[in-house]
């Protein structure tokens, strides 16, 4: 019986040394194909995220000098007083396990003799702030608080195709008491509210223009200077957005893994 057995070995002994090399060689074949995509991965996230690689302090240092740069151009070229960047985030829950939504204010720039303000919004709930942000969310107009939808771009005359709505702001007219203190205790006079929106049209932030000056704009300045604030929460969230690291998932849709 185990003659029988070694024979049938012998003779089939090249048979399987063939499926063994065969084995051998689709599997070097998947560990290239493995390694050319990782690296064809690591060749898009250098590309489309260019802090990837720097350490997480450079990263967040990078990306708040680009921010400041943004805004820096956006007071100087609507002759504004201040401008600053604020952020919706959710740290904590409530005992019900309802989320709190909370504001904080992360950057700022200010023309000189102008106070800062912005570091004094840090985790206010946002709830308080109702009637300042809610049309940003809803596209209704609130007492105080009026959307800018010019028909076409004030810089290049083609049709506007922003979708959320950008706001002017005259904290005079907000009936709400805890807004109207919150932007006259600023000394804010006038303003221009700039959602920031992700690639899902979710406003996560919005851009605020502030005027501490006494005189309104005119009609030709305010159209200007909504644009500067239009672009400058999409630059702004341009760099934001390049924080984030590429989902794993979305990886694994778009290169077929």
């Amino acid at each position: 019986m185990f003659t029988t057995v070694y024979a049938l070995i012998a003779s089939n002994i090249g048979g399987i040394v063939g499926i063994c090399i065969l084995l051998a060689f689709v599997g070097i074949l998947n560990k290239i194909k493995k390694d050319l995509v990782g690296k064809f991965i690591d060749v898009a996230k250098r590309v489309s995220k260019p802090h990837q690689y720097e350490s997480t302090v450079q990263m967040s240092i990078t990306c708040d000098m680009d921010i400041n740069q943004e805004l820096s151009r956006l007071l100087f070229g609507a002759k504004a007083s201040r401008v600053g960047l604020f952020l919706f985030h959710n740290g904590s829950v409530f005992s019900t396990h309802s989320p709190i939504w909370k504001i904080s204010g992360t950057h700022e720039r200010c023309e000189t003799g102008i106070s800062q303000e912005f570091h004094k919004v840090q985790d206010v709930k946002a709830s308080l702030l109702t009637p300042l942000i809610h049309p940003m969310f809803t596209g209704q107009d609130s007492s105080g608080v009026q959307s800018i939808k010019p028909a076409r771009c004030p810089a290049n005359g083609q049709r506007c195709n922003r979708k959320s709505a950008i706001f002017r702001v005259d904290p005079a007219n907000i009936d709400d008491a805890f807004s109207h203190n919150f932007l006259v205790n600023r000394g804010t006079k006038f303003g221009i509210m700039a959602p920031l929106t992700n690639w899902n049209d979710s406003v996560v932030g919005f851009i605020f223009v502030e005027y501490c000056h006494d005189g309104f704009l005119s009609d030709e300045e305010l159209l200007k200077n909504t644009h500067l604030a239009c672009t400058t929460t999409q630059a702004v969230y341009s760099l934001i957005s390049a924080l984030e690291p590429i989902d794993i998932i979305d990886q694994k849709k778009i290169y077929g893994l």
